[in-house]
């Protein structure tokens, strides 16, 4: 499969269009080229602020077939700036108000995440987001066996040189699939997969000595108060505990998250 013809079916990939061998497919294709999943990742943004943001105004599909490739090909603020400017006063005046609608509404955020660089804290949500993708792309996801926690804890040992103080190993409602090392920000991580029902859960844990939690969006849970986010519809609570950091990145309700963050959180 070719980058042209994997961009060409994300549309239908985020709207479970494909067969189970069409996504086969492009889902392995994702995984082996860097830059077409850098691309979905932008698509999926793309289609939850036209859902969220443009809800009442339905783009015509050229038009947003037309956006999507566009914002494919601008790798610089200045001509994404450009191509909204173009289209906003391009655009026949029967569509001007639903061009409008949707340009601003993809557009505003962006610039601003584009020019602002993004707050440490921000940073590091948005790497587990999409490595949350990534590992959903992947699944089922490969690792130490989930009923050895002992072998779980030798493996981070000697993979990332720590062995962060994990006291939860799943339950009946939370139950772990593996465990396995990787990176966050540069930094070797502890990651463990729960499942909960169809929901998958991610925890990473890394070293965090210099990581500022915002006090804003701060979520209270039974005294508690970690930073809460959400990305591509997708729920993050960073906490940290002594040196380390936590985030759990899952789709879970509010009300089961919380569930897990305290068994998780509490000795």
């Amino acid at each position: 499969m070719t980058c042209d013809e994997a961009q060409a079916q994300f549309e239908d990939l985020l709207h479970g269009r494909l067969s189970e061998e069409e996504s086969q497919l492009l889902r392995q294709h994702l995984n082996e080229c860097p830059r077409c999943l850098e691309a979905f990742d932008t698509a999926g943004l793309i289609a939850s602020l036209i859902r969220h943001r443009a809800s009442y105004h339905r783009a015509p599909d050229h038009l947003r077939e037309a956006i999507l490739a566009d914002i494919r090909r601008q790798s610089r603020v200045a001509g994404r700036l450009h191509w909204a400017l173009h289209w906003l006063w391009t655009t026949p005046p029967a569509l001007c108000a639903t061009t409008a609608v949707v340009i601003l509404a993809i557009a505003l955020p962006l610039y601003h995440r584009w020019v602002t660089p993004p707050p440490p804290a921000a940073a590091v949500v948005s790497e587990v987001a999409r490595d949350y993708i990534r590992l959903l792309i992947n699944y089922p996801p490969h690792g130490t066996d989930p009923t050895e926690p002992e072998q779980i804890r030798q493996w981070f040992q000697q993979a990332l040189g720590f062995s962060p103080p994990i006291h939860f190993w799943g339950n009946q409602d939370f139950k772990l699939l593996r465990g396995y090392p990787t990176y966050v920000m540069e930094r070797r991580a502890a990651c463990l997969i729960f499942k909960t029902g169809d929901v998958i859960s991610t925890l990473y844990v890394f070293p965090a000595t210099d990581l500022a939690i915002p006090r804003e969006n701060r979520r209270q849970i039974d005294g508690y108060a970690p930073y809460l986010a959400t990305v591509h519809e997708r729920r993050v609570l960073l906490w940290k505990q002594e040196d380390l950091a936590y985030l759990i990145v899952t789709r879970l309700q509010e009300a089961q998250l919380d569930q897990l963050f305290l068994r998780i959180r509490q000795p």
